[in-house]
């Protein structure tokens, strides 16, 4: 069973192909909304 990680920052792809081989993704916060776009709160709730 792959570990779950809540992404929320930008990191280089070959460092993101590693983690996708050992975890399961949830792209959140700044990331998925764009910066300034998101509260602490709604990041939490991802």
């Amino acid at each position: 069973m792959k570990k779950k990680m809540a992404l929320c920052t930008p990191i280089p792809e070959k460092q993101m192909e590693y983690i996708l081989e050992q975890c399961e993704v949830t792209i959140c916060g700044e990331l998925k909304h764009g910066k300034g776009n998101v509260t602490e709160e709604m990041t939490r709730e991802e």
